[in-house]
């Protein structure tokens, strides 16, 4: 419920019973990371006695430094917790203050309309009264009427000013109570937005710390310590064939050399594939541009002496590479390429 200028105040925002299911799912955060701390701090002690070392040592120190880390965040959830909590409080309070007082201006409006009305009429009565009282008089003074006209039209008078002054008190009365619960509406919201900006900076005062990791003995500055990293296994080498080993050398120490089929595209011309049937070499991709061809990827696929990728830049008419040409009438065209 809000109310605009009008009513001279605003109700406040809020929803408290959403603010209370927060400060009940930070309670049980606050509690499950004190049990987690309760478990570090088990855990290290019941080690304590048999183990020893450098390495029981940091375990130790780690174990201290995590467990007074969650035990302060769990302490720290549990501030923001009673901090959400009196704000619940006081917001659920401030609304309530609010909906009453503008509840109190309805009525007081209500009541403001309706002796107005009362008001205006009593001022008619009054009005006519007073025209009757004077017709009486004129005609007691000029015909010798009988006295009781003037009599009963001094009474209807009478009556009829009382009734103006009666609604012109209630009026009275009612605009009074209206400022008065118009000034209440008025605190109302004023509380609730400081007790909006305390919370603010009392939540915004909370930090909570990182908790603690491992750093190497070497990093900190405490001596090398021990290499705890595993080492990889070493497979024996197998030993070659008796009579062959000879042979086996030295076909590494021959460069591969085979060939294979190019098909170009006489539009673009992009070699799309280049497939190696035999051991040394596979050409992935070529693409030739105005100034030579450029092979993307070649990778070798038996180890060679000259096994490896990389990127080989084919020039025209340099070191006996020419750049092929399409055949211009031929959608497609083929040509031999060597690798060496």
């Amino acid at each position: 419920m809000s109310f605009g200028a009008g009513f001279g105040f605003l109700v406040a925002q809020g929803d408290p019973d959403r603010l209370g299911e927060a400060c009940g799912w930070l309670g049980c955060t606050a509690e499950g990371i004190d049990d987690h701390a309760i478990t570090i701090e088990t855990t290290a002690t019941s080690l304590a006695a048999a183990w020893s070392g450098l390495a029981a040592s940091a375990y130790q120190e780690l174990s201290r430094e995590s467990t007074a880390v969650y035990r302060d965040a769990a302490a720290t959830l549990r501030t923001a917790a009673a901090v959400i909590r009196r704000y619940s409080a006081e917001l659920a309070r401030c609304r309530q203050e609010g909906s009453t007082a503008a509840q109190e201006v309805e009525g007081c409006m209500a009541a403001i309309d309706t002796q107005s009305a009362r008001f205006r009429d009593a001022q008619q009565e009054v009005g006519a009264a007073q025209r009757s009282l004077d017709a009486a008089r004129a005609r007691a003074g000029w015909h010798g009427a009988n006295p009781g006209d003037e009599t009963a039209a001094q009474s209807a008078l009478a009556q009829a000013q009382a009734q103006e002054q009666a609604a012109g008190l209630a009026i009275a009365n009612a605009r009074e109570e209206l400022w008065q619960w118009q000034a209440r509406g008025r605190q109302a919201w004023e509380e609730a937005q400081m007790a909006g900006v305390q919370v603010g900076g009392a939540l915004g005062a909370l930090s909570m710390a990182p908790p603690p990791v491992a750093v190497p003995p070497d990093a900190a500055g405490s001596g090398p310590g021990p290499d705890l990293r595993p080492r990889p296994r070493l497979r024996p080498r197998p030993r070659p064939a008796k009579g062959r080993g000879k042979a086996r050398r030295e076909r590494r120490r021959t460069p591969g050399r085979g060939s294979g089929t190019t098909t170009i595209n006489p539009n673009s011309g992009t070699i799309d594939t280049v497939t190696r049937t035999k051991s040394g070499a596979t050409i992935e991709t070529v693409t030739y541009t105005k100034s030579g061809g450029t092979i993307i990827t070649i990778t070798f696929a038996s180890p060679v002496a000259r096994s490896g990728s990389g990127k080989t830049i084919v020039a025209p008419g340099r070191g006996g590479a020419p750049r092929p040409k399409p055949p211009a009438h031929s959608a497609t065209g083929s040509g031999t390429t060597t690798i060496g």
